[in-house]
């Protein structure tokens, strides 16, 4: 009998558990749809806010989003890359007054080759080790919570971090950006090609009008470079190491060829030969457009308040379907140009935008 009445309530048991795991399976599907829901209507909407759009989960959102930024904007004092690394360089400088910047620049006038391996080796080692947290951060974010992917039904790996090759790519990819930043600073020293400027200090008028004319220059340089290396013999041989993260993670925001990174981040450094630019203008558009490459690239489903910004489905939707918004910041090039993403359209990877 007591054999019998163990039985019984292991059977019992057994029973309950699987009601609960029904359940709770139940639960997580209506949940995944609730989150598809919310990723079509964001299509829909050409990748406008959804939640953020309606008041009580906006509030709700938003309040989440604010502590989620807190510690993304104490990172993000570090700029995380190579040109910030310089630039903030420089504002100390300037900051600590003259004769620190007069013998910072006697030095690289007198030694401008040891200073070009001396600058890239710090602002190598001081963006790697700002970028990585940052990255790490929003991967956290990502391996936390199914429900807030822009794949929810699909996963990648956060785990490990060297053995990743995103990382390895994005590591490199600091090193080629701290040398191309080193030469830009060396040369700016030596001959003073490019339009930076310290002083004086800029209206609000001016440095308004700089920001725009310098973010709009990068990000059309970005569509036009992007959508370039999309044709089939670059993608083929160069791009494809990217899309190699069909659901793409923060350190694949990074994760380029050598000559893709050349092709996307030339746009940056040749702005600064072809405008006039304070300081402070380039930091601010630096800040904004690295924070939110991660951002898009961490496989996170993210809306900003930011009236122009997408959310970050607009960008994985262009590694979930390779030829489709090639665009960083903007979605205008994209509309313009026929490129923006058709959901009758079938995609593949050989299905050029050409």
């Amino acid at each position: 009998k007591r054999r019998g009445h163990v039985g019984r309530k292991g059977r019992e048991d057994a029973q309950v558990g699987a009601a609960e795991d029904s359940l709770k399976a139940q639960e997580v599907e209506e949940c995944l749809k609730a989150q598809e829901a919310v990723i079509e209507e964001s299509r829909r909407r050409g990748y406008g806010r959804v939640r953020l759009a309606d008041s009580t989960a906006g509030a709700e959102a938003a309040g989440k989003q604010a502590l989620s930024l807190m510690p993304l904007l104490a990172l993000m004092l570090f700029l995380a890359t190579p040109p910030g690394i310089w630039l903030l360089s420089l504002m100390a400088c300037a900051v600590c007054g003259t004769v620190h910047m007069e013998s910072a620049v006697a030095w690289i006038e007198e030694s401008p080759v040891w200073a070009c391996v001396a600058t890239t080796a710090f602002m190598s080692v001081a963006s790697v080790a700002s970028f990585i947290p940052l990255a790490r951060y929003w991967d956290y974010l990502y391996a936390g919570n199914a429900l807030t992917r822009c794949q929810p039904r699909l996963e990648h790996s956060t785990e490990g971090l060297w053995q990743r090759s995103e990382v390895r790519l994005a590591v490199s990819s600091l090193v080629v950006a701290a040398v191309m930043t080193s030469l830009v600073g060396v040369t700016h020293v030596l001959y003073g090609w490019d339009g930076i400027y310290f002083s004086p200090l800029p209206s609000l008028a001016d440095l308004a009008s700089q920001s725009v004319l310098y973010f709009l220059w990068i990000d059309f340089w970005a569509y036009a470079s992007h959508r370039a290396l999309h044709l089939p013999f670059l993608y083929t041989r160069v791009h494809k190491w990217h899309h190699a993260y069909r659901q793409p993670t923060a350190f694949a925001s990074l994760g380029l060829h050598p000559v893709d990174l050349l092709f996307i981040q030339g746009g940056v450094y040749l702005g600064l030969y072809l405008f006039r630019l304070h300081i402070s203008c380039i930091v601010a558009i630096i800040i904004y457009l690295h924070y939110f490459n991660v951002v898009d690239h961490s496989g996170v489903y993210h809306e900003s308040w930011i009236p122009w910004q997408p959310s970050s489905l607009y960008h994985d939707d262009h590694h979930k379907y390779w030829h489709c918004n090639y665009g960083q910041a903007l979605t205008v090039w994209d509309v313009m140009f026929g490129t923006f993403y058709r959901p009758r359209t079938t995609y593949t990877e050989t299905s050029y935008s050409y």
